[in-house]
């Protein structure tokens, strides 16, 4: 019988930790989140510093951890910011985006060699199904992020030229203040575009970079493709004969949509990190405000949106928890097919699993059984003696003491000490007992919780003991 409830245990226990990890992590204040890019990250690659300047700026900023599913619940247009996601996107997701930019909101999508692909591939899927009944000698087959290649620059960079320095931009919207003159990259990647061409018959796939006229951060002509990675990471690379360069790359794409939404692309994910958005010298937080401004002006809403769902949060990470089980809630209501079922699913496990535990005896207490001398505690205390469980029995005749005394003397709710102390400091006459009811409470604390062993004797004699106590603290 036990082996049948196994997995039904184990999803149990689970939802319990997702639960209260999360909450237990959040009162303690601990700081544990070190997650790329994430707006709760204080660290040198997190996003704390742009999330409480746009915070002072009056904007609404929040967070996505389930799915992006569950912008098609929100009801509400704004802004969404995709940073370095490392969990790929499904089809169901780009057409939630499709949707939440087809209502008049805007996005801005930062990666450069993690996942965000996977979403604008699905994107232009969908856009480019109408083309399939037309023939034609060229197929568009979308913008992307250039994932095989580290832009170098040896004419504008900071200590390596893997670290370019943008200062060319293309403001053709004029969305940039006077103020963005240099923004400091790291590693960065380009904006690419993908096309097909019918040639003999057979459509070839080209991957070119996005002319520098339609970007809005290009390079300089000194720069150049790196393929080799690790050369780029180790300082060692140099530009090859088969290496394109000599040319400005883009890293930045914008467009308006005729309903007041905006899409915008950036390669470089780190621009926007608290490393360097704080390094002297540099623009890239005025940066950041300047097309954030620009891309929340005509959506009618103040709220934006960072989708901290598809970030590589760690095990410890309290997010993770709250991230598994929001994507479950998500997944289960946003589908038609298990969504009508999930209450009774729920129900079920309920009614078949929970009496199943051991020693689990629901029950209602009537106010003359909140008393010591009645027959559901003497019954409870009673049966663990003859089981000789004399650690749940101490626990028994601990919490009806406190509990009573916090009733009668109408004392805050606290641990036994607090309580005890309280209660001295109300009632002088109890100064002279304060050792004798100390130590005896203590004994049962310790007992309670499993710090000293006793015997059947010993528990007689605090049992003994606790009449007396009782009659001290209530007469």
């Amino acid at each position: 019988m036990a082996k049948r409830y196994t997995i039904v245990k184990i999803m149990f226990y689970l939802v319990i930790i997702l639960t209260v990890y999360p909450v237990i992590a959040s009162a303690l204040g601990l700081t544990v989140n070190t997650t790329p890019f994430s707006i709760y990250n204080t660290g040198d690659n997190g996003l704390s510093i742009l999330a409480d300047r746009l915070r002072e700026k009056g904007y609404d900023v929040e967070v996505i951890l389930s799915s992006l599913k569950i912008l098609r619940s929100i009801n509400r247009t704004g802004l969404l910011v995709i940073m370095a996601p490392a969990i790929k996107y499904d089809m169901q997701e780009a057409i939630a985006l499709a949707d939440f930019v087809l209502k008049g909101g805007s996005v801005l999508i930062v990666d450069d060699f993690y996942a965000a692909n996977s979403l604008l591939s699905n994107i232009w899927l969908l856009l480019n199904l109408a083309s399939m009944l037309f023939k034609e000698d060229v197929i568009f087959e979308g913008i992307y992020f250039n994932t095989t290649a580290v832009l170098m620059d040896v004419g504008s960079y900071y200590k390596t030229p893997a670290n370019p320095v943008i200062v060319n931009f293309n403001d053709y919207y004029g969305m940039l203040s006077g103020k963005v003159r240099k923004v400091v990259t790291s590693f960065p990647s380009i904006i690419s575009v993908k096309i097909k061409v019918e040639q003999s018959g057979l459509f070839n796939e080209i991957t070119t970079a996005l002319p520098p006229e339609a970007g809005i951060l290009l390079s300089t002509e000194n720069s150049w493709l790196e393929t080799d990675l690790r050369a780029a990471y180790e300082g060692d690379a140099k530009p090859d004969p088969w290496e394109w360069g000599g040319v400005a790359f883009s890293l930045g794409l914008a467009f308006e949509l005729p309903n007041g939404g905006k899409v915008m692309m950036i390669s470089d994910p780190d621009i926007f990190s608290n490393k360097l958005v704080s390094l002297d010298g540099f623009d890239n937080l005025e940066f950041a405000l300047s097309i954030i401004k620009w891309l929340m002006r005509d959506v009618g809403s103040k709220v934006i949106f960072f989708d901290e769902a598809h970030l590589p949060h760690a095990i410890y990470d309290p997010l993770l928890a709250l991230s598994i089980w929001f994507k479950a809630i998500t997944e289960v209501s946003s589908s038609w097919i298990i969504a009508p079922f999930a209450p009774f699913v729920s129900l079920l496990i309920l009614i078949g699993y929970i009496p199943q535990l051991k020693g689990f005896r629901p029950r209602l207490f009537s106010r003359v059984e909140r008393v010591l001398e009645n027959s559901w505690t003497r019954s409870r205390v009673r049966g663990y003696r003859q089981a000789r469980n004399y650690k749940q029995a101490c626990s028994i005749l601990l919490d009806f003491l406190i509990y009573e005394i916090i009733r009668k003397y109408g004392l805050k709710e606290g641990d036994w000490q607090e309580v005890i102390r309280e209660l001295i400091n109300r009632r002088a006459d109890l100064i002279a007992y304060r050792d004798k009811i100390w130590n005896f409470i203590k004994q049962l604390h310790e007992v309670s919780i499993g710090k000293r062993k006793i015997r059947e004797r010993d528990f007689i004699n605090l049992v003994e003991e606790s009449k007396e106590v009782r009659r001290i603290l209530l007469g």
